[in-house]
């Protein structure tokens, strides 16, 4: 399993900042990981479209080389983690 960083940013999507940490085998899982888990409360607004919320995703390496985890981002941190 890998880790997937997804982040937010500062207006219009799930949170305000900060990012959710997915456990997944690939990106493609980490999506519909996603999709399942927001889907239920009515925050992917459009999956049909290929559309989700979020601002970007990161593979953990690459994350952790943003310095985010230590800093933030957009003042705030990491909001939740999907097994």
């Amino acid at each position: 399993m890998n880790k997937y960083y997804f982040t937010f940013g500062s207006a219009g999507q799930l949170y305000i900042g900060g990012w959710i940490i997915i456990h997944a085998r690939d990106y493609a899982e980490a999506c519909h990981k996603f999709v399942a888990y927001y889907d239920k409360r009515s925050y992917v607004t459009s999956y049909k479209s290929g559309r989700l919320n979020f601002s970007f995703w990161y593979i953990e390496s690459d994350f952790l080389s943003t310095g985010m985890a230590e800093k933030g981002n957009a003042g705030a941190f990491c909001h939740d983690e999907i097994a």
